[in-house]
């Protein structure tokens, strides 16, 4: 298998076209709002954000699998068309696999129901849920978690403890496209420049 090459699957490609990027952000699909926050929260500026990143790897059965498509012909080989900034995870095949979607939701939720009792707070009404329930809303900006815990009395005492847990930037590492880490890691990339899709020979 070639480490070098990315491969995207998507239903209804346009092979004549370049993708450009999104003008807005992305929820994601495979992994809570929660943990999708906190990742955010606590990515390295070096690493692309996942919001406005698209999806590969470097096996096309895996970017199928993880595309929740089937078909060989809905894979691709991706040719960017700039300099693309490229991580690659080194623990999973796809994130929503990764520890910290059990982890980190336990450790907030703990956190959140203090001396309460389990799933109490989880339980209170909306108002009574204060700011911190807005963690729990898609695509949150670093600043905008950042307040949240300084707002939340729940979560202030316990926001370097959370930061200290998110453990999913330490598995992943930056690369170059045509110089993988791995065979079989989840792939994500912010692509200014744009890139194209063409089949696989």
């Amino acid at each position: 298998m070639d480490n070098g090459q990315i491969y995207h699957a998507k239903k209804g490609a346009d092979l004549s076209k370049a993708y450009t990027p999104h003008e807005t952000r992305r929820p994601p699909s495979n992994v809570s709002y929660l943990v999708d926050n906190l990742w955010e929260w606590a990515r390295p500026e070096r690493y692309p954000s996942r919001r406005n990143a698209k999806f590969g790897n470097p096996d096309p059965k895996e970017a199928l699998r993880s595309a929740h498509l089937s078909s060989p012909d809905q894979v691709y080989r991706v040719e960017f068309l700039g300099d693309p900034k490229v991580a690659q995870m080194t623990t999973d095949r796809d994130a929503r696999d990764h520890s910290d979607c059990r982890s980190l939701r336990k450790l907030v939720v703990r956190a959140l129901d203090g001396d309460m009792g389990r799933y109490s707070w989880v339980s209170q009404d909306r108002d009574e849920k204060g700011p911190a329930a807005q963690l729990f809303q898609p695509c949150l900006k670093k600043e905008e978690v950042s307040q949240i815990f300084e707002e939340s009395d729940m979560l202030r005492p316990h926001r370097e403890e959370i930061r200290e847990a998110v453990g999913f930037w330490g598995d992943v590492v930056s690369v170059e496209p045509g110089d993988l880490d791995n065979d079989e890691g989840e792939v994500f990339f912010e692509y200014e420049g744009g890139f194209r899709l063409h089949p696989i020979e």
